[in-house]
């Protein structure tokens, strides 16, 4: 299944303000996660892949995907109220799924953003 539209970060200014303002970054194994404080009920999403990463495009939708699905499935013990944009590097393309997994959700707990 999909993230839900009200989870996902696609504007231009939502990327703009994630870019500009006041958004904390933080370097984990596959690439850099930038978030900020949003003042809404829920916390939203955006996944940038470039093509630096892959030139396959099938390669780049399945970190998206892959990403996406667990926060999916994680929402419910995700802090709310954050704006969250994963910008991915090369090492993310060559990860198995579950060792993929598993570092993400170290990654939410060194950031103290699961519940």
């Amino acid at each position: 299944m999909v993230l839900a539209k009200k989870y996902r970060l696609y504007k231009k200014d939502d990327f703009r303000r994630m870019y500009h303002k006041s958004s904390r970054r933080v370097s984990w194994k596959y690439g850099v996660v930038m978030y900020r404080k949003n003042n809404a009920p829920q916390s939203c999403f955006a996944f940038v892949v470039s093509v630096k990463v892959s030139k396959k495009s099938a390669v780049r939708n399945l970190l998206k995907r892959r990403t996406s699905e667990w926060i999916r499935k994680n929402l419910g013990r995700i802090r709310a109220g954050y704006d969250m944009a994963f910008v991915f590097s090369k090492n993310a393309a060559e990860a198995k799924p579950a060792i993929f997994f598993q570092d993400l959700e170290a990654f939410f707990q060194s950031i103290r953003m699961i519940l």
